[in-house]
């Protein structure tokens, strides 16, 4: 008897955006790749990638292109990564921050929790709420509504691009946020 082996090739899952993530592409927010346009809902993003989006919401571009050149606070940003100059002015302004080593890590992947600090950040201006991070920053974000819509097994899990930028959405679309789409 002859048996035949089969094996089945499957086509990455396309993932379409939500109303929310073409709103932000029309904004201008968040870009897919060049060429294809595919914004990669199901990956990772990256701390640097983050940087680049939040700046973009605050219309903080030519600022960042004035620091591009400088040497920031976090000893692992050097001036000729790609992102630095988005890094240096989001510091500057406390959204961002650095671990405690004096590193940014502007290639590693970004956790839930520390995006949502990032959103939270924006929204009180700089300012952490009270408590143990990073409880205070999870709970101040569900409080804002943040990760309304959003739903998130474990925050300390790497963030996936689609989540991302859907509590993106949801904190620049809020009435106090004095962002470009508030």
């Amino acid at each position: 008897m002859l048996l035949g082996t089969f094996s089945f090739a499957f086509a990455d899952e396309v993932v379409e955006p939500s109303e929310n993530i073409k709103k932000l592409q029309e904004l201008g927010l968040v870009e897919g790749d060049a060429g294809t346009g595919d914004l990669r809902l199901k990956d990772n993003i990256k701390r640097s990638e983050v940087a680049v989006i939040v700046a973009k919401a605050y219309e903080l571009q030519d600022a960042a292109e004035g620091l591009k050149a400088v040497k920031g606070q976090f000893k692992d940003v050097n001036t000729t990564h790609w992102a630095n100059g988005y890094i240096n002015v989001l510091a500057g302004k406390k959204i961002l921050n650095g671990y405690p080593d004096g590193t940014f890590r502007p290639d590693a992947n970004i956790t839930y929790s520390e995006f949502v600090t990032i959103m939270v950040m924006m929204l009180d201006n700089g300012k952490a709420p009270a408590g143990k991070y990073p409880f205070n920053m999870i709970a101040r974000a569900a409080e804002l509504g943040l990760t309304d819509g959003v739903e998130i097994a474990n925050f300390e899990d790497v963030a996936i691009r689609e989540k991302v930028f859907e509590i993106f959405f949801n904190t620049i679309t809020k009435k106090d946020a004095n962002l470009i789409i508030a």
